[in-house]
């Protein structure tokens, strides 16, 4: 997760985003939706990130399709975060959910 908390504050250092686990110890990375002024290039950019970063692909992570550039207002439970990833409730903020886990090559 270290390598790829770095990859996205190098590439989208201007959004909030909170990464870590869910309950079935999947990947996650959740997107504060305020901040995204082009979720559909945010997505596209996910998509690149885990088909072609060459220290991703050795990790063979496959998308959850159910969770994969879909709306969120739920909290993680491990995680790390860059920006403020907490509203006034104290829960995760809404916005645009990545989930991805380890997995056979070629799986998706």
């Amino acid at each position: 997760m270290g390598y790829i908390k770095r990859r996205l504050l190098a590439d989208w250092s201007d959004i909030n985003f909170i990464i870590g686990t869910n309950p079935e110890d999947y990947i996650e990375l959740r997107f504060v939706a305020n901040n995204l002024d082009a979720p559909t290039g945010l997505k596209a950019y996910m998509n690149n990130l885990v088909d072609q970063d060459d220290e991703l692909t050795k990790y063979c992570l496959r998308r959850i399709s159910q969770y994969w550039g879909v709306g969120n207002s739920n909290s993680l439970g491990k995680s790390s975060s860059h920006g403020s990833p907490t509203n006034k409730t104290g829960s995760s903020p809404s916005g645009k959910k990545f989930t991805f886990t380890p997995g056979a090559a070629g799986e998706d």
